[in-house]
């Protein structure tokens, strides 16, 4: 029995719609975060070479500015995809295990 298989539930009642949503939402998801965390890592590494070759201070400041904001959008997207993904599907449960099961 493996990790997956412990999140995949069925849906009855009034949230049989939901099978329908998981079964084609979840893999939308994590292409966005592929493309958006690939993108966020070629951006935080021309960040960083910027912030190494940056000549004065408003300019070292600035990457790093963006060099956080960008860490914290891609940490924020991850966690937000994976609450969606793992974390809903397992507090449906909880909160109605008759119709979630």
């Amino acid at each position: 029995m493996n990790f997956i298989s412990l999140l995949s539930y069925t849906y009855g009642g009034g949230f049989a719609w939901l099978k329908d949503v998981y079964d084609v939402l979840p893999p939308i998801l994590y292409s966005i975060l592929a493309v958006v965390g690939a993108a966020g890592i070629v951006y935080s590494i021309v960040l960083g070479v910027n912030l190494a070759k940056s000549e004065n201070d408003e300019k070292r400041k600035a990457a790093i500015s963006r060099l956080r904001n960008t860490i914290i959008g891609v940490g924020v997207l991850l966690v937000l995809v994976l609450f969606i993904n793992l974390g809903i599907p397992a507090i449906l449960h909880a909160a109605f295990p008759e119709y979630v099961t």
